[in-house]
């Protein structure tokens, strides 16, 4: 039988800290100048200023892709050169969710 370790939530910002500082040292180039992949702005942030919030339930080749549409939403309200950080924030909310969930 195996033991559950529960980690508190100190231990659960450690290890999102650490995972961060790992993938800045790593992508260096990316944490400091902030890029969108292709599918961001033909796709998603295209339907998002076209659409609006019904962007959100397209389908992309088939696939749901909602978190995604939905941070692209957001620049309906935010300016489009901020666009490449809301991608960048919404791929750290992202990931300190599944962390912290």
């Amino acid at each position: 039988m195996s033991k559950r370790v529960d980690l508190t939530t100190a231990h659960k910002i450690n290890i999102v800290a650490f995972i961060t500082a790992a993938l800045a040292v790593k992508f260096q180039r990316l944490a400091i100048y902030p890029s969108l992949w292709g599918e961001d702005t033909k796709v998603y942030i295209n339907d998002a200023l076209r659409l609006g919030l019904r962007s959100a339930l397209l389908p992309v080749n088939g696939y749901q892709t909602l978190y995604a549409r939905l941070v692209a939403v957001w620049l309906d309200v935010i300016p489009l050169q901020y666009a490449e950080i809301l991608f960048h924030l919404g791929a750290a909310a992202a990931l300190a969710f599944t962390v912290f969930v």
